[in-house]
């Protein structure tokens, strides 16, 4: 995280976005299993996943400073009005939080997850067995 303040200044929103995008992952590890799973004949499973996800940062005018606040006047006694001022300001805010096609891309990270187990039946008599994962 120091690189990133490094790089994007303090005080930026991030955001994490995963995908299981099998093409983009495996023109970067060219020598991946492909996401899947098999079992062979001795019942050994193995289940493989990758996944990319995208580190995302904010552009600067999006930031703990500009967070949308409360303002109350001394002289305005009409609440309704300035619920919906602030209701306006928040709807803005999260507008700029979601809407992240604007944001940067930090950082790419390539992550596979593998799955490693074993399946059998057990035969209890005959004609009752059990499913052993």
């Amino acid at each position: 995280m120091p690189t990133l303040v490094r790089e994007y200044g303090p005080y930026r929103q991030f955001d994490i976005v995963g995908t299981v995008d099998q093409e983009t992952f495996l023109k970067v590890k060219k020598n991946a299993l492909v996401s899947g799973f098999s079992i062979d004949e001795k019942g050994r499973i193995v289940g493989t996943l990758n996944t990319v996800s995208y580190m995302k940062v904010s552009p600067p005018h999006i930031d703990k400073i500009n967070r949308p606040k409360k303002v109350k006047s001394e002289e305005d006694d009409d609440e309704e009005e300035d619920d919906d001022t602030d209701s306006e300001l928040k709807k803005e805010h999260f507008k700029n939080m979601t809407q992240t096609q604007d944001w940067l891309i930090a950082r790419t990270i390539y992550a596979t997850i593998t799955v490693k187990g074993r399946i059998g039946i057990d035969t209890i008599s005959d004609d009752e067995s059990e499913l052993i994962v």
